[in-house]
């Protein structure tokens, strides 16, 4: 019985990526994601009690951050565990549309769901700056500041990347103009740790 209701589960979130993909967040509904999975529409109730708790599974499956280990290294190793991680978010955001697609469905909604993946990713990022914290030299708050700015960027420009091809000059349509780019954060990670 547990493995068929894995298997479900699995279907029903597959299909959810696959509506995300072709139609966007705005268009996910009950009816076309039991169909997109060929299952039965009263599955998604019994399994993830609404159709908000199915998107919710399929969107804690696909964010970058909530899925970053908790492990942080200590200083030796901490410049090159930051750089990774910045650039494990530029290809895991060029390379995830559910994911990408999650982000600018961020920007323009509200909803339950949306709060809760906020919630759980501040808590998360939170943790992570508590463990960094004593590890370098700034204040917690400057700290904060700097992380938003540059993985604010990085969401911002791996969004644009769709319809805008340069921004200041550079390709982001382009592994190359990435580069460039994984290699200013760089630059910003070597100066602060």
């Amino acid at each position: 019985m547990e493995k068929n209701r894995t298997v479900t589960e699995k279907r029903f979130i597959d299909a959810v990526e696959q509506l995300i993909i072709e139609k966007g967040f705005e268009k996910l509904g009950v009816n076309a994601v039991a169909e997109k999975a060929g299952m039965d529409k009263k599955l998604i109730y019994r399994y993830f009690g609404s159709l908000d708790g199915l998107i919710y599974e399929c969107l804690k499956r696909n964010d970058f951050w909530m899925n970053v280990p908790d492990d942080i290294p200590e200083l030796p190793q901490l410049k090159e565990y930051a750089k990774q991680m910045f650039r494990n978010q530029i290809s895991h955001l060029r390379e995830n549309r559910i994911l990408n697609r999650l982000s600018r469905w961020e920007l323009t909604s509200n909803s339950k769901i949306v709060k809760e993946i906020r919630d759980k990713r501040e808590s998360a990022g939170l943790g992570r700056l508590t463990a960094i914290e004593p590890l370098i030299n700034l204040a917690p708050r400057e700290l904060a500041a700097i992380v938003t700015i540059v993985t604010a960027g990085i969401t911002y420009l791996a969004i644009a990347e769709e319809n805008c091809r340069y921004y200041n000059n550079i390709n982001i349509q382009s592994d190359e103009g990435w580069e460039e780019l994984a290699k200013g954060i760089d630059k910003i990670i070597v100066s602060l740790i």
